[in-house]
């Protein structure tokens, strides 16, 4: 018999004080990337997607975020440029 499944890992790529658009709050906006892996006998082998979101710390709304606004909210926590970890 084979044991095979997908799992759901939460990376966290960061942290930004921006306003949320849902609860209009200037707060803290955590920014997770979430990859779905395929697993064979509860081991994960591969990754088959990834989204990245951004969750709001007050209000708990999420919303998917893409490459551009990653990278202006890197710039914006950091001061600097991209962060490594990303892509």
């Amino acid at each position: 018999m084979i044991i095979w499944g997908l799992r759901t890992v939460m990376v966290q790529l960061g942290v930004a004080w921006l306003v949320c658009p849902n609860c209009r709050n200037h707060c803290a906006q955590v920014y997770r990337e979430h990859q779905r892996k395929f697993t064979l006998f509860f081991i994960p082998l591969f990754t088959t997607s990834r989204t990245t979101v951004r969750q709001c710390s007050m209000c708990g709304a999420s919303y998917r975020v893409g490459p551009d606004e990653l990278r202006w909210a890197a710039a914006q926590a950091v001061g600097t440029a991209y962060p490594p970890r990303v892509g």
